[in-house]
């Protein structure tokens, strides 16, 4: 279509109403002056109700015969859309998908990389360990300490329970000493 037509601005001259007050189901007719590389030109409508939302003074797209700039006529949104998708204009680029089209799935990407990083973020804040809980560095229990110390001299080993062990320690510990004992 881009290759014989060319799209260019017109202003609304004159707006007459078949019937009724304007709506999407009467009918006008809508003049309008376009000047096209220099020459001005009028023209009309056939009468449809597309155009009945314009108003005198009114901004609208002409569409004309690129090598007959006398062939013109009010341009349809769909002859709008595609000629400028045709351009690379702001729908998008000649053969392409709209770039319009892909910005929801952006937003989208964005937002799940941004909540899947704060998790991880959050995971490392909370200390999460090896296996899998959670360690928010609370100091391991007196009981988990007595267990340990039992599974070592179980085990044969004469050492003694570190201080400042924490909750997610004293699990890991407990866990390898349970492997051990299983194993004998």
């Amino acid at each position: 279509m881009n290759d014989r037509y060319a799209l260019t601005e017109g202003i609304v001259t004159e707006r007459t109403m078949i019937s009724g007050e304007p709506s999407s189901s009467n009918f006008c007719y809508i003049s309008y002056n376009v000047t096209i590389d220099g020459q001005e030109f009028s023209g009309r409508n056939d009468g449809l109700s597309d155009f009945c939302f314009l108003e005198v003074g009114d901004a609208i797209w002409i569409k004309y015969l690129k090598s007959d700039a006398r062939r013109h006529e009010i341009a349809s949104s769909f002859e709008i859309e595609s000629m400028k998708r045709d351009e690379g204009g702001v729908f998008g680029g000649r053969d392409g998908l709209p770039v319009l089209m892909f910005v929801p799935f952006i937003v989208v990407f964005v937002i799940a990389v941004t909540v899947i990083l704060m998790g991880i973020k959050r995971g490392r804040k909370m200390g999460i360990s090896g296996d899998g809980s959670i360690d928010d560095g609370r100091p391991a229990t007196a009981e988990q300490k007595k267990l340990i110390q039992e599974g070592f001299r179980r085990l044969g080993i004469h050492h003694e329970v570190k201080k400042k062990l924490t909750q997610a320690e004293a699990r890991e510990i407990l866990n390898e000493i349970d492997r051990k004992l299983k194993r004998k």
